[in-house]
């Protein structure tokens, strides 16, 4: 009995101990443990040296269950510095991998300026961006972490690269979009004077593609073996390449000080008429946006080149100049030149409207509604001046008659199903109403003189015969 009272004593003690020791033994289980944590453990709980993980038992933790239980907090600053470094050893693992395997997407340029010359482009910067953004994001996170220090080597080279890629990225999506905008128009020789330096940037921006095209790994750029001295040959890039986009932008605005319609178009637009002044899908793609009325033109072929014969407006309407425009390389001064003849066949097809006895159906026909109708009121407007210089009254009544019956005239002619004749009477209809209205006005309140207000306050048109 005394026998069974001591051991029931040295059990009852022993359980009392590991009860003691137990919150120290649930950190000590080692599920985040690398070979460096268990050796620090058992140094520090005083086991056996040369005890290993693989051959450690829990009778060699049921031996030291006192150092275990004064050791607690110990064991759970390791147990919680392991799992610290675990989620930080994983994170560097996934950095690694993005590191060693990412890499750009990229397509085929094809210059038609330079014969069909190929280069390697990168798309889909934003994403690129994005994911270089998160590593370092991510790789600032770590560093705040105080478990960081044992990781800070390997972190630091990666911090470099991350640092190298997205200065070099940066750099290099800034001279792709410059050089891509900047291509097609000075490998054409539109500006001579920049044509050596844009030569120099394009064989090195093509050089540095084409190992980005043998090599996409993104990694590649800052890999000082194969892009030696690469940070400080882009921002030479860059800044050659500025240098190059101000003295277009200055050749640009030089050329709309020359032909102010330019300023109606956008740079792309306006490179894509200097740069192909006699390509004649490129000319009627744009002069739509340079005048308002002319939809697109005619062309005949000429003894040197082409020319144009007449403009189109969007409902159809044709104008056959007085003289055809030659288009040449020049084309500021074409266009000029079509300019002038725009308006002095429009002047020669107004004054040949006022003094034309033809009836008129035969006028609606053949002019463009545009000078029938102004040269309609150019007729009513004299007409109306030489009634109230008879002293209005009467003379007013006949020109308001003339109107009442043109406005009949209009209505109930049968004309053909022509959309465009249609639009031409619609047009006239208008005009007529309003010189009813007009000279309504001036008879009700019984106007006599073209210095009237009532007369002066209307829309009159002249003409200088």
């Amino acid at each position: 009995t005394h026998t069974q009272d001591a051991v029931s004593v040295h059990i009852a003690e022993e359980t009392e101990g590991v009860k003691r020791a137990f919150g120290g033994l649930k950190f000590a289980r080692g599920e985040p443990f690398k070979e460096e944590h268990w050796t620090a453990m058992f140094k520090k709980l005083g086991m056996p040296k040369g005890l290993r993980m693989e051959t450690a038992t829990v009778g060699n933790f049921l031996a030291v269950v006192d150092a275990v239980a004064a050791q607690t907090a110990w064991l759970k600053d390791l147990h919680s510095r392991a799992q610290g470094e675990v989620t930080i050893r994983e994170a560097l693992q996934d950095l690694k991998a993005w590191n060693d395997t990412a890499e750009f997407k990229l397509m085929e340029h094809v210059s038609t300026a330079s014969g069909g010359r190929k280069t390697w482009l990168i798309r889909e910067w934003k994403e690129l961006f994005t994911q270089v953004g998160d590593n370092q994001s991510l790789l600032s996170s770590l560093k705040d972490s105080p478990y960081f220090k044992p990781f800070a080597d390997q972190a630091a080279v990666y911090e470099a690269n991350f640092a190298v890629i997205d200065e070099c990225g940066q750099k290099l999506n800034q001279i792709q979009r410059k050089w891509v905008y900047l291509e097609p128009v000075l490998s054409r020789g539109a500006l001579p004077s920049e044509a050596a330096r844009f030569r120099r940037v394009d064989d090195d921006f093509r050089a540095v593609m084409g190992k980005v095209g043998t090599d996409p790994r993104v990694s590649t750029l800052a890999d000082a073996s194969t892009f030696p001295g690469l940070p400080d040959a882009l921002a030479t890039m860059l800044d050659q390449l500025d240098r190059c986009q101000r003295a277009l932008s200055d050749f640009l605005e030089e050329r709309r000080s020359r032909f102010p319609r330019f300023y109606f178009i956008g740079d792309d637009d306006l490179l894509e008429i200097l740069g192909q002044a006699q390509n004649a899908a490129v000319i009627q793609s744009h002069l739509k946006k340079l005048y308002q009325g002319v939809h697109r033109v005619e062309f005949a072929d000429g003894p040197r080149g082409k020319t144009i014969v007449a403009m189109v407006s969007a409902a159809g309407e044709v104008v056959t100049l007085g003289e055809p425009v030659a288009v040449t390389d020049d084309v500021t001064t074409w266009l000029a030149r079509f300019s002038e003849e725009m308006v002095r066949t429009l002047t020669r097809m107004l004054a040949d409207a006022t003094r034309s006895a033809t009836p008129w159906t035969a006028k609606l026909a053949a002019l463009p509604s545009q000078v029938h109708c102004l040269s309609e009121c150019v007729l009513f407007t004299e007409a109306a001046e030489a009634a109230l210089a008879a002293g209005g009254g009467k003379a007013l009544a006949d020109l308001r008659a003339k109107q009442a019956a043109a406005l009949a005239a209009y209505t109930s002619e049968d004309f053909p199903k022509d959309a465009l004749l249609s639009l031409k009477v619609k047009a006239l209809v208008l005009d007529v109403i309003h010189n009813i209205d007009v000279c309504d006005q001036l008879i009700s309140k019984d106007v006599k003189d073209a210095g009237s207000w009532l007369w002066q306050k209307q829309l009159r048109f002249y003409m200088e015969r």
